[in-house]
């Protein structure tokens, strides 16, 4: 017998982050920190489309990164998400890469 399995996944949460001093305009780093809800399903259906089943489980999800901005425009951030209250789960990590498509901002006003 065949089986088709789905996940379906939904996170809500809130993240924080500041950019560090320093001089440096070619490179600013930005260590980011928080925390969400998630909601994970699993659903299993035969070759005929009759569910077999489904498990469902809502845990916390602290959330750590560094961002590193060069040049205004190209970012990289390293990050770890830990899972909280979820038996058995290890951390994930991750890597997110960006890039700023706008305008550079246009200097303060003197007044």
């Amino acid at each position: 017998m065949n089986f088709n399995a789905s996940t379906q996944d939904a996170t809500l949460g809130v993240n924080v982050g500041t950019v560090l001093g320093g001089s440096n305009p070619r490179m600013k780093i930005v260590p980011t920190a928080g925390i969400s809800w998630a909601h994970t399903k699993l659903s299993a259906k035969d070759d005929a489309g009759a569910s077999l089943g489904s498990a469902s489980e809502s845990y916390g999800l602290a959330q750590l990164g560094v961002g590193l901005v060069m040049n205004q425009n190209i970012s990289i951030r390293p990050s770890v998400d830990i899972p909280l209250g979820l038996d058995g789960s290890s951390a994930r990590f991750g890597m997110t890469l960006g890039y700023n498509f706008g305008s550079k901002a246009a200097p303060a006003r003197r007044r």
